[in-house]
């Protein structure tokens, strides 16, 4: 750090600018500039100065955490290590690890996705093996699998995986995981996988593509229409539509609808406003957050597909996102009694940001809102009827829709404040009017 220190005093200029500093100085200026969180720029480049400091490989004289408060500073150390290391440790691996430490000095969630990454993100036709994953004290965490998936049948939620394919996953990147889990359609990816206090078991999961599953499936149940939204997408209101039309056509009185969002993690944002404004004759559909508190707010316009039937909507500890808005808005509105577990909590919103090499930066750009304003964001949404999850007594959270529906005075039922976050005995339990 000495030369480095000796260098800046002595006026000295970094050498002229190359790719590499093009890309660094346009991400310290996406980080400043669109991130959710309010964040200097001298804060940005300090926090990629001190990240450079922990690559692997480094000697321990430069793993000392230099202090860097500008631009030309960062590029200069930038700079000295490529140089020193030229030969042993890539390029890139330094170009990832200050991305990385610019979108860390925002204490949100995101991270820096290079061209190959980037690549296999985009390509809809990759098959994979159905997981949702995040990382959680540098663990790579088994968060959700897809229903139907290859993965469901043998990961569970909170299994720490620590190798794929051998790759050990402790310092990688989620959308570096993702791309090990895709492939080939029909091949098989081993996981080194750790379940609660055991030690690592190997387990093989095969890939494949799911091509275009439906958004919605239908049922009629003792008279209630069942519509379960799977993921909400550009076909998901036309979906909505066709499913209430079949329902009608079964010649069945309906007394009332489900709306099941267990497992739905959201889809395009669009989608889920469209749908909710489908299904909310008045009221507030939810709200977009931005930099500086800057709010967008989605009201409803007159108008309901159901045109004011009773009304249930389900969800569980897998329904995230935009899908947790969408059920926070019809709570809110009072259109539906909201049944089941508490949702997952997942209300920040990611944007890939390109760079000019066709790397990008995965940022939190903003956030979603209920329509009262409430945050999403590690709070989730609490169902006005708690309940258990599905389990050897049946489906619990859709016998209670069910019997909410089929009283013909429809309340919505909730414990009281001593039991609310207790799952209910549904044998004694007091019912509050809407």
């Amino acid at each position: 750090m000495i030369g480095l220190v000796a260098l800046l005093l002595a006026g000295a200029s970094p050498p002229p600018a190359d790719k590499a500093h093009e890309e660094l100085t346009l991400a310290i200026a996406r980080v400043e500039g669109d991130s959710l969180a309010r964040v200097s720029r001298q804060d940005v480049v300090r926090e990629a100065g001190r990240w450079l400091s922990r690559v692997p490989g480094l000697d321990e004289a430069d793993r000392v955490e230099p202090v860097i408060d500008s631009d030309a500073a960062l590029l200069l150390h930038f700079d000295m290590l490529c140089e020193k290391y030229s030969g042993k440790i890539d390029e890139r691996r330094f170009v990832a690890a200050a991305m990385d430490g610019m979108i860390a000095a925002t204490a949100q969630p995101g991270h820096y996705v290079d061209v190959a990454a980037l690549q296999t993100l985009e390509q809809s036709g990759a098959a994979s093996i159905g997981v949702s994953v995040k990382f959680v004290d540098h663990k790579l965490i088994v968060d959700s699998t897809l229903s139907g998936s290859p993965a469901e049948a043998t990961l569970l939620a909170g299994d720490v995986i620590e190798q794929v394919d051998g790759t050990a996953m402790a310092g990688v990147s989620i959308d570096e995981a993702v791309r090990l889990f895709r492939g080939e359609p029909g091949t098989s990816v081993t996981l080194s996988v750790r379940r609660g206090s055991g030690g690592p078991v190997e387990i093989r999961v095969s890939r494949e593509i799911r091509r275009n599953a439906p958004d919605i499936s239908w049922e009629m149940k003792n008279g209630i229409g069942v519509l379960r939204i799977l993921r909400f997408s550009n076909r998901t209101l036309e979906s909505a539509n066709r499913a209430l039309a079949d329902m009608r056509q079964t010649g069945e009185e309906v007394r009332g609808y489900v709306v099941d969002l267990r497992g739905n993690e959201g889809g395009l944002f669009r989608a889920v406003v469209d749908v909710g404004d489908a299904f909310i004759d008045k009221g507030t559909i939810g709200r977009l957050a931005g930099r500086a508190g800057v709010e967008e707010v989605f009201r409803a316009r007159r108008g309901d597909l159901l045109k004011g039937a009773p009304l249930v909507v389900v969800v569980d500890g897998k329904t995230a996102s935009g899908a947790e808005m969408f059920a926070a808005g019809l709570k809110e509105s009072g259109r539906a009694c909201v049944v089941g577990s508490s949702t997952r909590g997942v209300g920040q919103i990611q944007s890939i940001l390109l760079l000019n090499d066709r790397s990008a930066l995965r940022l939190t750009t903003g956030e979603f809102l209920t329509g009262a304003g409430a945050k999403i964001e590690g709070s989730g949404i609490k169902p006005d009827v708690v309940t258990a999850d599905r389990g050897d007594a049946g489906d619990i959270p859709l016998q209670m829709a069910e019997r909410l529906l089929s009283n013909p005075k429809f309340a919505c039922i909730a414990p009281d404040a001593a039991s609310a976050s207790t799952s209910i005995d549904m044998s004694s339990i007091s019912q509050r009017g809407r």
